[in-house]
């Protein structure tokens, strides 16, 4: 992917734009006239201690990434612990400005801006990957292959109501197999390192709801960067959001159930899968965390 200004999250480019007195209200646009639509090392030049403070404080991927490629080259302060946080932010205050320095600094912002702060687009597609991966723990398909997660030891229980029977249909159809159904009665699915549930709700709801929920990342610590990224991303959702919680961050999507229809619940499992697959890997390289299940080698620029 190619660097664009509009990729970097509001608050880092407001922080750039006023660090060198431009208008924060057209912070990309003025970044990119002022340093290019590619910048240069005379971003870095210029910028060191803000990228620095509002960048890489903030981001722990990148502040790893750029720690470690420091140290390696021999900048800085060479007797410096940088296994913490503190550590390595006091590493890089250590370090002087040098061509080494804004060489190894821009290449991991050109990264940062290369992968835009949004999911795939979705599309209808029923086919199913080859082995399902393992069911991950719970936390209250389009051009892709998701698949239900089952365990041997596993048995759809009957359907009980005519509307659960209508799910269990249109999941058949769908994935090209009956539905599985976990201890909890709710139907795991899983693509590449995503791993959420479906489940009807006809129980205590005004109107029965479909709901598609899992937990992406844990040990996530609260940031302003983290918030805004998560306002950003569910401004591309129409039926899912992301939420954070106790150090988790969460996907919960739901549609009304009552007139269900194939391609109502297919746009629900696509857009759902389709975001935690995405997200849940960028989200852990911008802001630290591991992620909820393996993932399958996917590999995310920050």
């Amino acid at each position: 992917m190619t660097f664009q200004w509009k990729n970097l999250s509001k608050g880092l480019s407001k922080e750039l734009a006023r660090s060198v007195g431009l208008r924060v209200s057209f912070a990309a646009v003025d970044l990119s006239a002022k340093f290019g639509e590619l910048p240069t090392d005379a971003l870095v030049e210029d910028l060191w201690p803000t990228l620095r403070e509002r960048w890489l404080a903030t981001r722990p991927a990148s502040r790893d990434r750029v720690v470690a490629e420091l140290r390696k080259a021999g900048l800085g302060d060479a007797s410096m612990k940088i296994n913490s946080k503190t550590g390595q932010m006091e590493f890089l205050r250590s370090c002087r400005q040098s061509g080494r320095l804004k060489a190894i600094v821009l290449a991991a912002f050109l990264d940062e801006g290369s992968q835009p702060m949004m999911a795939p687009s979705v599309t209808v597609d029923s086919s199913t990957g080859s082995d399902p991966p393992e069911p991950a723990a719970k936390d209250d398909r389009g051009a892709v292959r998701a698949t239900q997660i089952t365990r041997p030891d596993q048995a759809a229980p009957p359907p009980s109501s005519e509307l659960r029977q209508r799910v269990a249909a249109i999941v058949t159809e769908l994935t090209g197999s009956p539905p599985i159904y976990d201890d909890d009665g709710d139907i795991p699915f899983g693509l590449g390192s995503a791993r959420l549930f479906l489940r009807l709700l006809e129980k205590d709801v005004p109107v029965p709801i479909l709901r598609m929920f899992g937990r992406l990342v844990q040990g996530v610590k609260p940031t302003p960067e983290l918030l805004g990224d998560l306002n950003e991303a569910n401004r591309q959702f129409l039926v899912c959001r992301l939420t954070f919680a106790d150090g988790n961050l969460l996907l919960d999507g739901c549609i009304p159930a009552t007139r269900l229809t194939v391609h109502e619940i297919a746009f629900l499992l696509d857009e759902a899968l389709n975001a935690s697959d995405h997200f849940d890997t960028l989200f852990v390289a911008r802001h630290g965390g591991t992620l909820q299940s393996p993932d399958s080698g996917e590999v995310v620029d920050v």
